[in-house]
């Protein structure tokens, strides 16, 4: 679970972004992340955005 971060959910386009308070994103590592980015995670978005 990440809170108070931006999702990019198009690899590539620093332009397809939303900011969400909090997102659960299951089957990816458990690490620290500023930021998500669902290119760089094998296009795997979040399973729930709040």
């Amino acid at each position: 679970m990440l809170a108070n971060s931006f999702i990019y959910y198009e690899g590539g386009n620093n332009q397809a972004v939303v900011a969400s308070d909090v997102y659960v994103v299951l089957g990816v590592t458990n690490s620290k992340r500023d930021n998500y980015k669902a290119g760089e995670e094998g296009g795997i978005t979040p399973d729930f955005v709040l």
